[in-house]
């Protein structure tokens, strides 16, 4: 099972269990997750949910922004539409929530995560190869 962690302020907030199909996201009282942040469209996202196979027991999960003012962020990336993996940072309005798959621990089946050296003597970090 997967969630998105609500982080402020550098603390962890309310979690929201994705269990459902497709969780509506937005500042509406009609949807599944609702958040009270005025920079957050009544109706601004939703997370959907598809099983990989029948037999890995494991979802995947992508996220699509329902064409709201201020946009949907992943990563940092603007997005329209984008797979969630283990870890990902996920911006609305400016509540920022953690995508946490611990039943996929981590893994992204389609692509190749590359280490990339920064300009920072010693640091590095990853990212999806396309």
């Amino acid at each position: 099972m997967a969630d998105i962690v609500e982080y402020k302020d550098g603390k962890t907030g309310v979690r929201f269990s994705l269990d459902n199909g497709v969780m509506r996201i937005g500042r509406g009282v009609d949807n599944d997750i609702v958040i009270d942040d005025e920079l957050i469209s009544k109706s601004h996202a939703t997370i959907e949910k598809e099983k990989v196979s029948d037999d890995s027991g494991l979802y995947r999960y992508t996220i699509r922004d329902l064409n709201s003012t201020n946009g949907t962020h992943v990563n940092d990336e603007k997005i329209a539409v984008a797979s969630l993996w283990n870890g990902d940072i996920i911006r609305l309005g400016m509540s920022f929530f953690m995508f946490m798959d611990e039943a996929a621990d981590g893994q992204d089946f389609s692509k190749t995560t590359e280490l990339h050296k920064s300009w920072i003597p010693g640091l590095y970090y990853t990212k999806k190869k396309d």
